[in-house]
């Protein structure tokens, strides 16, 4: 769950796994999501995106984090330069829909949290 200083407020979920280990040794790999059930889905236009690409659901890459897609959704250095340049790894499934994920394609956030499922 992300909120912006804006207002803007949007999600995602992702079930692929990748380890710490994945993150500090790789830079720009993404994780893929072979079941395709990744989504974002931003809620001031209560619009959901679906997983276009299933190679690329979410990135890892050290001072990033999390990322969706190929830049669908980034957070950067501690919230200093994070951007949306989606929707690209993902799809938006209303037909017709021409926005964005979020308000603007650079945002700073207000509030972020992450939750992990453990087995």
């Amino acid at each position: 769950m992300f909120e912006t200083v804006d207002g803007c407020k949007f999600c995602g979920y992702c079930p692929a796994a990748f380890d710490m280990e994945t993150l500090l040794n790789v830079f720009g790999a993404h994780i893929a999501d072979e079941s395709g059930e990744s989504f974002l889905f931003s809620m001031n236009h209560n619009e959901f995106f679906s997983l276009k690409d299933r190679s690329k659901a979410i990135g890892v890459a050290p001072n990033y984090g999390p990322v969706y897609g190929n830049g669908d959704i980034a957070v950067y250095d501690g919230n200093q330069a994070n951007y949306s340049k989606g929707p690209q790894s993902y799809q938006p499934t209303s037909k017709g829909y021409k926005g964005g994920i979020t308000n603007q394609e650079v945002f700073v956030l207000k509030e972020m949290e992450a939750f992990a499922v453990c087995f």
